[in-house]
């Protein structure tokens, strides 16, 4: 395990980790620290977690095609991180990656105002889980597309995408969409168009979305979508004791510890979106 003390680091405008770790090797801030990384950090090898780094601030000169986290890898995990102000993605998985594993982040506010880019932008196999997507400047929130297939995207909060919507749901097939909160983006909070077998978009909130809760060609799909007020309780997504997403997921799609580091459930079902309250 490597630890960065905490500070800002800067070292060009991106770096590659390239190590193909047999077992597991993580890079992480110092415990009680937080390290700034000035980069665009790409996981280029296998088995590599990335855990409480933040990027933001990539100088202008490294151009308007950089990303935060980038991932060409087999098992590589991003978690409880942060990415804000990239020109680009703010996490964007390659099509040569699998299996990969992004929990408990905060992106906002990236992507330029004149091209397509997305807070999360997922090509391949793994799971999003239990994230904070706000304000995507141009893009979704969550892109899934080239056709991945095998993804689970479960309790994240989606919310105030400028141009798009929350999620755009395009895969091959065994795509699991559920248990999210999609909310105040510019059209649908579920652009669902194109999957083929074992998809589900199900047991989602959708909530003053600019065309609605769920759009395209396969939006009869989705099941047990709830229009209703989130009740958010303050910046970070957070939802109050009375939210319709408190007690309501499904269990089988739920995953801890949430972005606050709560282990388990505190109801007598888990809660939708990124947190448990």
């Amino acid at each position: 395990m490597g630890c960065l003390r905490g500070g800002e680091y800067r070292d060009g405008c991106e770096v590659d980790w390239t190590l193909d770790a047999a077992g597991r090797a993580t890079l992480q801030s110092y415990p009680g620290e937080l390290a700034i990384l000035h980069s665009s950090l790409g996981l280029d090898g296998d088995n590599l977690t990335a855990r409480r780094l933040r990027i933001t601030g990539i100088a202008s000169s490294c151009g308007s095609n950089v990303s935060g986290f980038t991932v060409q890898g087999a098992n590589d995990v991003i978690e409880f991180s942060s990415v804000h102000g990239v020109t680009q993605h703010g996490i964007l998985t390659h099509t040569g990656s699998s299996n990969t594993t992004v929990h408990g982040n905060l992106i906002e506010s990236v992507g330029s105002e004149c091209n397509l880019d997305h807070g999360i932008y997922f090509q391949r196999s793994g799971r999003i889980t239990r994230n904070v997507v706000k304000d995507t400047r141009c893009g979704y929130g969550i892109h899934l597309y080239e056709n991945p297939s095998n993804v689970v995207v479960a309790q994240n909060t989606s919310v105030g995408s400028r141009v798009r919507g929350g999620i755009l749901v395009n895969c091959s097939s065994n795509c699991r969409v559920v248990n999210n909160i999609f909310a105040q983006n510019a059209t649908e909070g579920i652009t669902f168009r194109g999957c083929s077998s074992g998809c589900l978009v199900d047991t989602n909130i959708t909530w003053q979305n600019g065309l609605g809760g769920v759009g395209d060609s396969l939006a009869r799909q989705a099941t047990n979508t709830r229009s209703v007020n989130p009740l958010f309780a303050d910046g970070e997504y957070r939802v109050t004791s009375l939210s319709p997403a408190v007690d309501t997921a499904r269990t089988d799609f739920s995953y801890y510890p949430d972005r606050d580091g709560v282990a388990s459930v505190r109801g007598p079902r888990p809660d939708l979106g990124a947190y448990e309250r």
